[in-house]
């Protein structure tokens, strides 16, 4: 199955941007659209789950990922953070309402996963959700937007795999249907047959996908797998806004 991928275009030259620069670089303002916090921009860096989804340059790497000890890894530099600051350009704000992220111009950007993407003047918009189904808005600025753009989430029958469509990862939880631990002459659903067999295999495929799964089959596969276990951080991002 191919992963989904949204183009949010490159990053600008500088003489091209709209906006007030001292450089090429990246500002990503993120707005949760539930609870509290509804309709305020707040610190992308507790919003870890879903910026591991966006992907830097053509290799596709992540803007943050968590190693296998569980410490959150930035790929790349961050040259302004959230909040108060002095104007670092001409026209520039002094309450930064994202984090400046530094990446070289007309470097492509992308995410993973499924939204809906909309572009605008210097800048796109991705409406997305994370792991739990709580809506957000990521702002890109400093951009050449890419084209007006909705991935769905994936059917669940054509999802054998369970694939989550907020991340594209496995999630395992759900892999696979219920199966009959009787020889496949006997099974009672007689559209579908299963063997013994065939119920170990699926057995052992969902536990290692499983990132819920920590004292199963393959348990520490979740704490090696950084997207599995930036989903489990889902939650913790989401009480930290």
């Amino acid at each position: 199955m191919s992963i989904q991928m949204i183009d949010l275009g490159s990053v600008v030259d500088p003489s091209k941007d709209i906006f007030p620069t001292t450089g090429a670089h990246l500002d990503i303002r993120v707005t949760p659209q539930f609870g509290d916090k509804k309709g305020q921009r707040v610190n992308p860096r507790y919003a870890r789950s879903l910026l591991q989804n966006l992907r830097i340059g053509e290799q596709g790497k992540p803007l943050v990922e968590q190693r296998g000890d569980g410490i959150w890894a930035w790929n790349y530099g961050v040259s302004s953070e959230f909040g108060p600051r002095e104007a670092p350009a001409p026209g520039a704000s002094t309450y930064h309402e994202g984090i400046d992220v530094m990446v070289p111009a007309e470097t492509q950007l992308r995410y993973q996963g499924t939204g809906t993407y909309t572009p605008g003047e210097g800048k796109g918009t991705l409406r997305t959700t994370d792991a739990q189904g709580n809506p957000y808005d990521i702002e890109f600025l400093h951009t050449v937007p890419g084209t007006e753009a909705t991935v769905a989430a994936i059917d669940p029958a054509q999802n054998p795999m369970n694939i989550d469509t907020t991340t594209n990862q496995p999630m395992g939880t759900t892999l696979i249907q219920r199966f009959d631990m009787r020889p496949e002459s006997e099974s009672k659903d007689k559209d579908k047959k299963y063997s013994i067999k065939d119920y170990m295999k699926s057995a052992i495929i969902q536990s290692m996908l499983d990132p819920m799964a920590g004292t199963g089959f393959l348990g520490g596969y979740t704490m090696r797998n950084p997207s599995l276990a930036g989903m489990m951080q889902a939650n913790v991002d989401m009480f930290s806004l």
